[in-house]
């Protein structure tokens, strides 16, 4: 006769412990602007940048608080200062009077 193989019964397994990480969305935050960061490696970026926090024009004192504004409103300083000067270059070929421009818009 043949015998079955039984199987012994199986013991539970112990529960183990469920452990939910808690994380947080952004670790490193500018003590400057309060601009959080998921990354260190772009907060020490943010903190290397020549842009301060705070973002104001140097030429107007214009305060903005989004980067991107800021940038947008020098381009269009350095915008304002090429015609500005093309206008200057167009004024001096035409001699008709002595302008100090740099006396004119101070």
């Amino acid at each position: 006769m043949k015998r079955s193989k039984e199987t012994p019964p199986q013991k539970p397994l112990p529960q183990i412990p469920v452990i939910k990480a808690i994380t947080k969305p952004y670790v490193w935050t500018c003590k400057l602007c309060d601009q959080t960061f998921k990354r260190q490696n772009t907060y020490l970026n943010h903190k290397q940048r020549q842009v301060p926090c705070n973002y104001k024009c140097r030429l107007c004192e214009l305060q903005l608080h989004d980067r991107k504004q800021y940038l947008a409103h020098v381009r269009d300083h350095d915008k304002y200062e090429a015609k500005l000067e093309e206008i200057q270059k167009s004024l001096k070929s035409l001699n008709l009077f002595e302008i100090d421009f740099d006396k004119m818009f101070v």
